[in-house]
């Protein structure tokens, strides 16, 4: 606060840093808040189905089953599933499903916000040991502007920063948990 109330050039270096350093943080967290591979089966979780609209948007094969996409997005009005990104959060995305088995083989979702865009895919495949499909892979992609940085800046360019991710997942294991032992 004491640098915007005595505003020199050295304040606005310093005002400037902390933005950037916020930026940095909330770079940080978008990370950690997406990066669950199974974030997209919110959307299709019961007690959110009516709160989007949803079409069948193509096939593929995808491990060699036959799947179909089911699209689906939030409308522009309401209260966003995912209410972490700063901003009035868009999500949209898409659930490769077998309609045979009900098994999810990609998950596909975009989240877009005024200073946030956010796009995640993970690649399901079966897992012998445990016999279930199980995240064997994804992608992120993340993307932080300066809010109202569609418009002109006054003597600089506006901000924007943006970074891919990438994970595989291995060697899934099973350990049941014994809730009769919890707290002791």
């Amino acid at each position: 606060m004491n640098a915007l109330l005595n505003p020199t050039d050295a304040n606005w270096q310093l005002a400037q840093r902390y933005v950037r350093e916020n930026a940095n943080l909330l770079m940080h967290n978008m990370v950690v808040w997406y990066s669950d591979p199974t974030l997209a089966l919110q959307f299709i979780a019961p007690p959110n189905q009516s709160r989007l609209t949803y079409k069948l948007e193509g096939n593929k094969k995808i491990n060699g089953v036959q799947v179909y996409g089911v699209g689906f997005k939030e409308p522009k009005d309401g209260t966003p599933i995912l209410d972490k990104v700063p901003g009035r959060a868009e999500s949209s995305g898409r659930i490769w499903v077998d309609p045979a088995t009900g098994g999810v083989h990609m998950t596909e979702l975009w989240v877009q916000s005024q200073t946030d865009t956010v796009r995640v895919q993970v690649n399901f495949a079966p897992e012998a040991k445990l016999d279930m499909l199980l995240p064997r892979s994804a992608t992120h992609s993340f993307e932080w502007r300066e809010y109202g940085s569609t418009t002109a800046s006054v003597g600089r360019a506006p901000m924007k920063l943006s970074f891919e991710t990438s994970a595989e997942y291995r060697n899934a294991t099973y350990r049941p948990i014994d809730l009769g032992r919890a707290g002791k």
